[in-house]
């Protein structure tokens, strides 16, 4: 999409906003009136609050219901980072992505909404039930994820302005010799903790790991991403078809082979992720060269290979915390090519 284009969208969105804050009661110079029938906590605020209004009846200027997503400034650092992260990427970077199945239909984000809190705006979905990191996606479901991820990676392809936009993550060489650093610190109580959830072989691959033995060398083209894409951040329906992709409260710049690690390592069950695992790299690199990106079929998946350990290392170093069967699935992803 052309810049000319997403100013345009964001002022159309920005108009929409003013239209439905102020049709729903919500434009006010005190506080933020909320119609939703939870009580919010307000002594609460060692984690940001997020708070969602469901419009069963939209108002007149709307042709469907929208969801209103408002933020509460947290005392804790961390959590206004990931907020800050979430909004600003809907807000700055999004808009450039185009509209694609199982990404979330956001029409307009700021950090200064009312009462200088930020907003993010998005359409209605209805009800999704929470993700089950058990049950994971099916082939079918991850499908759409990878073209979702791939039209995102696509918006930003070689961006060297990504480096200079200080609210993202780094996932180049540095933030990863810093995620090893971590994880080395951790590894021995994290093994005597949870090494038994693991499968044989799997303590070996993780000293290997944060040893730094296992690593892609040669210039990378980096992008903006997901930054973990795993099970929790994939809502499905009751017929388990992806609805969205969620949680992008941890966007990230790097190669599109971090986020491919984190979907099929994480979501797919060992014997999915087997039997589809070169078809889905493909997808994703067809994808890219549906948008006129030309990647090398070997580099895209030997970065991808050993990607395949960056989430157990963020397991490890406390980063993330996922669900025994999930972590089982990423030590045989590893192992199978790493063992």
């Amino acid at each position: 999409m052309a810049p000319s284009d997403g100013t345009a969208r964001a002022h159309d969105h920005a108009a929409l906003l003013t239209a439905v804050m102020r049709e729903a009661g919500l434009m006010t110079t005190e506080a933020v009136t909320h119609t939703t029938s939870q009580v919010v906590d307000a002594s609460n605020r060692s984690r940001t609050v997020r708070e969602y209004l469901t419009y069963d009846s939209p108002p007149p200027s709307l042709t469907e219901s929208v969801i209103v997503k408002t933020f509460f400034r947290s005392v804790d650092d961390l959590e206004w980072l990931e907020t800050e992260r979430e909004v600003r990427f809907f807000a700055e970077l999004f808009p450039a992505v185009e509209p694609t199945p199982g990404l979330p239909n956001v029409l307009y984000a700021t950090l200064k909404g009312p009462d200088d809190l930020p907003v993010v705006v998005s359409a209605d979905v209805g009800t999704l039930p929470p993700p089950d990191p058990i049950a994971g996606c099916s082939p079918e479901a991850t499908i759409v994820a990878i073209d979702a991820l791939a039209n995102v990676h696509a918006s930003a392809w070689g961006n060297q302005d990504l480096p200079r936009r200080e609210w993202l993550r780094p996932l180049d060489a540095v933030g990863y010799h810093e995620l090893r650093e971590r994880a080395r610190l951790r590894l021995p109580n994290y093994l005597a903790e949870t090494g038994s959830e693991l499968p044989t072989g799997a303590a070996d691959l993780l000293a290997r790991g944060v040893a730094g033995d296992i690593k892609m060398a040669g210039p990378v083209t980096n992008t903006i991403l997901h930054g973990a894409p795993g099970p929790t951040a994939c809502h499905l329906d009751g017929a388990g078809r992806l609805i969205a992709l969620r949680s992008w409260n941890e966007v990230a710049w790097g190669s599109a082979a971090h986020d491919l690690a984190w979907l099929l390592g994480g979501v797919l069950s060992i014997a999915d992720r087997r039997a589809f695992e070169g078809r889905f790299l493909a997808t994703h690199m067809n994808a890219l060269a549906g948008a006129g990106i030309d990647v090398d079929p070997e580099d895209h998946r030997q970065r991808y290979l050993v990607a395949l350990l960056t989430p157990l290392l963020a397991n490890v170093a406390g980063d993330v915390s996922e669900h025994p069967a999930v972590l089982r699935r990423r030590a045989a992803a590893a192992l199978d090519h790493h063992g």
